[in-house]
């Protein structure tokens, strides 16, 4: 008897055959229909699986088709956005939400926020007004919607009246009122209005399909109304002193004690409230652009700021102060810190424009009776009207053919340049003392009696390359005087700014330019930065009247 041991021990199986293709695709699918049975959808377990594998591969092949589709897509848009200026025209403006009109285009710069460069404490009030519907990057304001008069270029505005702010309404559609109280019998729904205003009454031309336009044409007027003296036009008496000039000869503005329909008083006159809080002052104190809100002071190309002003969008970051404070210059591009410097600098207001007194009593820049005294050595003082010059003028227009001066006085006691002493300089009109030679003042027009200068006297700037001497208020004026550029080199805030209002301050390169001259279109800042570019980039297409707003 054989012993036999564990190893030796065999479980035979009887062999299985080899399934088939068709067997195996058959069986795999039976398993992807048991899985989807008990993990998701038990409905499935009734289903053929050949019926969920073809439901599969249409969402693989969805999926694999929705790729290509989203990538041209993608490059779609991409391309519309680096190309196009404005991309209103591909959007439909929606009720609840608003367009973004702060991008510009400008070569390589890309989109451009506009808001990055806005003050901190001035805003545009995005989300009040109203947005055209053929370019929803124009936001008019409030009141000028329904007004009867069309501000977008579509007419958007005056489309969907359901109240008027004009003097005078009808219906859009006849019979448009009886209808929709036959279709709404618990709420009130009310009916599509044409906004005229009294212009449109009374001209020969129907406006209203009714004619109602042309029916308030009798002379005589119920109680409620008032008629023009000019017409037979019978008005509301809530048309008389609104601000709007709705009678021809102006009888329903004049001698108003009181405004209404929102119109703001100054004197005796009424602004209409659509031009209150519009950024642009119609009372002489200003007082219709102040204690304004996003609601007043809404549309595109207005701003408003934090002490109530609204200003136009264009008066943001344009060198002069608009807002209390300045706060619309505070942190813009050209901008930097002088709240000490200002303090030091007395400024001076000349035709809209702001200097500092020092500027303004050297000549450097001329302004009437802004001066106590003019600067003794670097203007000429025109002749006294009660206890101020009448301007201040530099010395090189003394004598130079040319009458600055109202009574002539800087053209008298000349002498000509053929009559020129040995004790006197030659320019290139007339003689000048020879003590004013290298003076750091410029007497000559062509400026030669500054050159060819060894030494120049304190206070004065001296040319090393080109031994000049210049004035002293021409350092970090935004004009290189010396060859190498040395008077314009290494300038502080407080030469920049503090000394020169007019000039735009370089983001890194401690250079000022004039702030008219620092785009020509690109900026002339060296080493200019992103901020610096934005500016001008800005600058040009608001000149070539293609800025977003």
């Amino acid at each position: 008897m054989s012993q036999n041991t564990g190893t030796d021990r065999r479980v035979n199986f009887a062999q299985e055959e080899p399934m088939t293709m068709g067997e195996k695709i058959s069986h795999r699918m039976d398993q992807f229909k048991e899985m989807v049975s008990s993990g998701c959808c038990s409905c499935a377990s009734r289903c053929p699986s050949v019926a969920i594998v073809l439901v599969l591969a249409l969402v693989v092949l969805g999926i694999l088709a929705a790729i290509p589709l989203t990538l041209m897509l993608t490059s779609s848009a991409e391309k519309m956005s680096t190309d196009s200026t404005d991309l209103s025209p591909y959007s439909i403006r929606h009720p609840k939400h608003w367009p973004k009109t702060d991008k510009i285009q400008f070569d390589d710069l890309g989109g451009i926020s506009m808001t990055a460069l806005f003050p901190p404490n001035v805003t545009t009030c995005p989300g009040f007004g109203f947005a055209c519907t053929g370019k929803v990057h124009m936001v008019i304001p409030s009141s000028r919607r329904c007004d009867g008069i069309k501000d977008c270029e579509d007419g958007s505005d005056e489309a969907n009246c359901k109240e008027c702010q004009s003097v005078f309404s009808c219906l859009a559609v006849p019979g448009e009122e009886d209808s929709k109280k036959k279709k709404s019998k618990k709420t009130k729904v009310q009916p599509t209005l044409r906004c005229l205003t009294a212009e449109k009454l009374c001209d020969g031309v129907e406006e209203c399909p009714d004619g109602s336009d042309e029916a308030v044409c009798t002379s005589t007027c119920s109680k409620d109304q008032f008629k023009c003296s000019a017409n037979n036009v019978c008005l509301p008496l809530s048309a008389k002193c609104d601000g709007v000039r709705d009678c021809s000869d102006g009888s329903d503005e004049k001698d108003c004690n009181k405004c209404q329909k929102g119109a703001h008083k100054c004197g005796k006159q009424c602004v209409k409230a659509s031009q209150v809080c519009d950024g642009v002052a119609q009372c002489a104190d200003r007082s219709d652009e102040k204690q304004c809100d996003c609601k007043t002071c809404s549309g595109s190309d207005k701003a408003l700021c934090d002490d109530g002003t609204c200003i136009m969008r264009s008066q943001v970051c344009d060198g002069k102060n608009d807002c209390s404070n300045g706060m619309d210059e505070e942190d813009c591009p050209g901008s930097c810190n002088i709240e000490t410097v200002s303090k030091k600098q007395k400024l001076v207001t000349c035709a809209g424009e702001i200097y500092t007194e020092a500027q303004v009593c050297s000549g450097e820049k001329e302004c009437e009776k802004a001066c106590s005294k003019c600067h003794p050595k670097l203007a000429f003082s025109c002749p006294v009207s009660g206890d101020k010059p009448e301007k201040c003028i530099k010395r090189e227009k003394v004598c130079d053919g040319v009458a600055d001066c109202s009574d002539g006085s800087d053209e008298k006691n000349c002498t000509p340049q053929k009559e020129c002493g040995g004790n006197q300089f030659t320019c290139d009109r007339k003689c000048i003392e020879v003590s004013r030679r290298c003076d750091g003042v410029w007497d000559c027009l062509d400026k030669s009696d500054e050159k060819d200068c060894q030494q120049c006297p304190p206070g004065s700037i001296r040319c090393a390359a080109d031994k000049k001497c210049l004035p002293s208020y021409t350092r970090c004026n935004g004009v290189a005087e010396c060859s190498d550029g040395s008077d314009e080199q290494k300038c502080t805030c407080e030469e920049c700014l503090g000394a020169h209002p007019d000039t735009y301050m370089c983001s890194e390169s401690n250079r000022c330019l004039k702030r008219d001259e620092v785009c020509s279109p690109y900026s002339m800042c060296p080493n200019a930065t992103y901020t610096d570019k934005a500016y001008c980039a800005a600058l040009v297409l608001k000149n070539a009247g293609r800025f977003p707003y």
